[in-house]
């Protein structure tokens, strides 16, 4: 994998956690 690969995986990676953080909130809430 080289360097543009591995950013956008990153980049999702962290979309991803944020998205579940906040469906997460709005569960318990």
């Amino acid at each position: 994998m080289d360097e543009k690969q591995l950013q956008a995986l990153a980049n999702a990676l962290a979309k991803i956690s944020k998205y579940l953080k906040i469906s997460a909130r709005s569960i318990v809430c």
